[in-house]
């Protein structure tokens, strides 16, 4: 009965002439969206916008977006599009034939869901041979392709299974159409509502992109499908149940539906429980780098993370689901997602606490966003060097790190051991040596003499090739230091830096915006603020391998106040870091902009050797692709016009048969 039904569906809708105008025009709006999206990679590579670090492949930046729009397109044609629905059956009194011949209101329904089934399904598979005809010039990421095309089955599954519900109960077509597409809008908004409603998490559950965003980046989840067929065998069975209590059907009990109902639930929820999870893309864009997986592995006892970042954020969506990668990925892993207080969104603070064991190590994001790469370097930094030493040099008018005043750096000390490093005072005239566990020894501006005694004991630390960092400013003694600047190869002004004049209330203000390609500066994308700077002049030895961080644009040129410096000795990993400003880190100024994520960024480059605890960036299996100089002929005119020649030419030949007979009714 239901095969029969189908193919007396399946003609009507065929020899519908709208049905073919439908198809043509989508098909055209397809092959020049997917023109405009492949010229647009081909200009990204042209102009190496694509970098090996941050880069994605030609499925991703040109096949992905051409699903995502083609299925947000399937929400406006398919509830358009249902010449032959249930209020066009009621207004045209057609209902009654199906009661004459015994049919059954499950059977008509699930006849006429599978015959607009099987129709988009010829549709969709039109508009796939786009995407896999690049298989023919290149290598393309079939997992996510493949992904993508189910979402397409999927999306428009649901879409239809919605629409023939609302026809259930409707009069007119446009009317079915119009709340089908209300009731498909709000499904979406529901993810941008969900911040600001008091069950977020719920709601958010309920939103359409939510399930449909990672199917479409090459993710199967058992939510997500359990999302999809909930809603079509939910809407299936209301259908069945609304088409029953009409006047022209027999009645089909209530009962029956609730236990149609009950079962459906029940799977349901075993297949969104099961915690099914499998990334199907060739570049494994939804699971972590393997050396993310490696240290995960390593773990010995739970590593928890606390998230405090704010709901609305629009970095919370990707922040929330990475952490959901890692507590799946190792049973160790714990997350929370803390709700910032008033006074932190105030600020616009945001930050990620790493706590494994006794040890804590704070991710600052509200400078940069939640990345995997420094995820990881955080996560490396705490678990394989544990508590580092991090010693301050005092004896001499140095900035105090217990001094709670404007002058001293009591913040940074605590922002240092938050951090997880471990945070002393280092006076050389009564110990007299340099603790072996010292890794990085900071210098931040003497006001008096270094004896010579001391001295030597720095320039002994560094020809073992250990870790210093200098901070200057114009109120330092600098003679004492000029067999250590001496050393580094280094030169300092006699005069305070005098910026170009700007809108700042103090003109000896030196402000840092732009900073170049350095891990220290890496996603630093907010202004330094350096009061009362010296400039750095750099010299021409080979020993050291000098970096500029810091400039400032001056009347007579660009001036450097920071520099790093790395050993040239291919043995040693020995860095240094030089810095003509030490107010940038006092409690007065060290909260302004980003000093405080710069001070952490510096001592981490010191403390740690920043080639193992980087992520090695991997090539995307599509990344290298080049197309033949008729493509762009064959994408413009080719696919077009052939798609649209073949449709009109099935059209034409279906009108032809019914006129000659060959096919009934």
């Amino acid at each position: 009965m239901v095969w029969r039904l189908m193919k007396h569906e399946m003609r009507l809708l065929l020899f519908a002439r709208q049905t073919w105008a439908w198809v043509c025009a989508l098909q055209v709006v397809a092959a020049a969206l997917f023109y405009w999206l492949i010229l647009q990679f081909e200009y990204k590579v042209g102009a190496q916008l694509l970098k090996k670090t941050d880069s994605y492949g030609i499925t991703e930046d040109a096949i992905h977006p051409y699903l995502a729009w083609i299925a947000l397109a399937l929400l406006f044609l398919v509830p358009l599009h249902s010449p032959n629905t249930f209020a066009h059956e009621r207004r045209h009194q057609t209902l009654q034939w199906y009661r004459l011949g015994a049919v059954l209101p499950t059977t008509l329904v699930w006849a006429k869901f599978f015959t607009a089934l099987l129709f988009w399904t010829l549709v969709l598979l039109s508009l796939a041979l786009l995407p896999c005809s690049l298989c023919c010039f290149g290598k393309v990421d079939l997992g996510q392709l493949s992904v993508g095309l189910l979402a397409w089955w999927l999306m428009m599954m649901m879409t239809q299974a919605l629409a023939m519900l609302v026809s259930t109960y409707c009069q007119q077509n446009i009317y079915a159409a119009i709340i089908t597409f209300l009731s498909l809008l709000l499904l979406i908004l529901v993810e941008w509502l969900a911040p600001y409603l008091p069950q977020g998490i719920f709601f958010k559950s309920l939103s359409l992109l939510h399930h449909l965003k990672p199917l479409l980046g090459g993710l199967i989840q058992g939510q997500d499908l359990a999302y999809f067929f909930g809603i079509t065998g939910l809407c299936l069975i209301l259908s069945a149940l609304g088409l029953s209590h009409r006047a022209c059907f027999r009645g089909q009990g209530a009962w029956r539906g609730l236990a149609q109902v009950s079962l459906l639930l029940i799977l349901l929820g075993g297949l969104a429980g099961s915690g099914f999870r499998r990334d199907f893309s060739w570049n494994q864009l939804n699971s972590l780098h393997q050396q993310t997986e490696a240290l995960l592995q390593s773990l010995k006892q739970p590593l928890r993370l606390e998230l405090y970042l704010d709901q609305k954020s629009p970095n919370f969506e990707d922040s929330e689901d990475f952490l959901k990668k890692l507590a799946f990925k190792n049973t160790h892993v714990h997350y929370e997602l803390v709700q910032p207080s008033q006074d932190l969104l105030a600020e616009k603070v945001a930050y990620l606490n790493l706590v494994y064991g006794e040890q804590r190590k704070t991710l600052d994001l509200s400078n940069s966003a939640f990345s995997e790469s420094n995820f990881y370097r955080s996560l490396y930094q705490l678990l394989k060097s544990q508590s580092h030493w991090v010693a301050f040099l005092e004896g001499h008018g140095e900035r105090d790190i217990h001094d709670l005043s404007d002058q001293g750096y009591a913040y940074f000390r605590e922002s240092l051991k938050h951090n997880g490093a471990s945070v002393i005072s280092l006076n050389l005239q009564s110990l007299q040596l340099i603790p072996d566990n010292v890794q990085v020894l900071v210098l931040a501006g003497n006001r008096d003499p270094l004896f010579p005694e001391e001295l030597n004991l720095i320039l002994d630390y560094l020809k073992q090739g250990r870790h210093l960092l200098l901070l200057m400013d114009p109120q330092s003694e600098k003679t004492s230091l000029q067999p250590l600047l001496n050393a580094l190869d280094l030169r300092v002004l006699p005069e305070a830096i005098q910026p170009l004049p700007g809108r700042r209330l103090d003109p000896n203000i030196s402000l840092v915006s732009q900073y170049p390609k350095h891990p220290i500066t890496r996603d630093i994308h907010t202004v330094g603020v350096f009061p009362w700077a010296l400039g750095l002049a750099l010299g021409n030895a080979s020993t050291w391998q000098q970096y500029p961080l810091f400039t400032v644009k001056t009347p007579s040129g660009e001036q450097v106040l920071g520099v790093s410096l790395t050993s040239s000795a291919p043995e040693r990993a020995q860095k240094v870091v030089v810095i003509g400003n030490t107010q940038f880190l006092a409690n007065r100024t060290i909260l302004n902009y980003a000093n405080r994520d710069l001070g952490r960024r510096i001592l981490d480059w010191l403390a740690y050797n920043d080639n193992t605890a980087e992520l090695q960036p991997q090539v995307p299996v599509d990344y290298y692709f080049e197309f033949p100089r008729y493509s762009r002929w064959l994408y413009l005119l080719g696919f077009p016009l052939g798609l649209v020649t073949v449709t009109l030419a099935l059209a034409t030949l279906l009108q032809f048969q019914r006129r000659q007979g060959r096919i009934l009714l």
